[in-house]
């Protein structure tokens, strides 16, 4: 058996996790279900790279799972692809302001979130994006679980939102802790059980 995981850090799990790859909800739901444990999160990324992935680089490979478990983040988030650095990079309006990047594209960038996005244009992303991952996963015949980050005006009906886990920082904010990816874990499992998923 074998499930797929995509996310951001919120699913990766190393920006809090002494042993993320231990101790994060993805392995703790392959551990009770005996699934084998395929997670392509990366800390950072953004929903469109969570549908290029499922689109390009594991359109094949999803096929052969059992199950995909799908946590969306950030609807501001980008990426673009670097020729300079032959890789795809993250892209936010925290980012923006990373010296490291490319001078002109920092800025092209900040006017983006400046002149270009807006909420409207968010959500609309936001609902491609959720409604082509269930669609890919319906027409593979692949049960998904779609989750959420916390953010402000969730309008889609997500399968759960991650909140209200114990988190890094007080009132809720940062990622989960440990036992909060304990907690998490066992409410996709419950959640897979009652909708007899697996």
């Amino acid at each position: 058996m074998k499930i797929y995981f995509d996310g951001c850090s919120f699913t990766d799990g190393r920006s809090n996790l002494k042993n993320f790859e231990k101790d994060r909800y993805s392995k703790k739901i392959c551990e009770h279900f005996n699934a084998e444990e395929y997670n392509f999160a990366r800390g950072g990324g953004s929903n469109i790279r969570i549908l290029r992935n499922l689109t390009n680089e594991y359109y094949e490979f999803i096929e052969t799972c059992d199950l995909a478990i799908i946590q969306l983040t950030c609807r501001n988030r980008l990426e673009y692809f670097s020729e300079e650095t032959n890789k795809w990079e993250k892209v936010n309006h925290h980012l923006t302001t990373n010296k490291k990047k490319n001078e002109d594209i920092r800025q092209f960038y900040k006017k983006y979130y400046e002149m270009v996005y807006n909420d409207t244009f968010g959500h609309a992303q936001e609902e491609m994006i959720f409604k082509s991952i269930k669609s890919i996963c319906k027409s593979k015949e692949i049960p998904v679980l779609l989750l959420s980050f916390p953010q402000p005006k969730v309008r889609l009906p997500y399968d759960l939102i991650i909140k209200g886990y114990p988190t890094e920082r007080p009132n809720g904010k940062g990622h989960p802790t440990q036992l909060g990816h304990l907690l998490l874990a066992k409410d996709i499992i419950n959640l897979i059980k009652n909708e007899n998923l697996l």
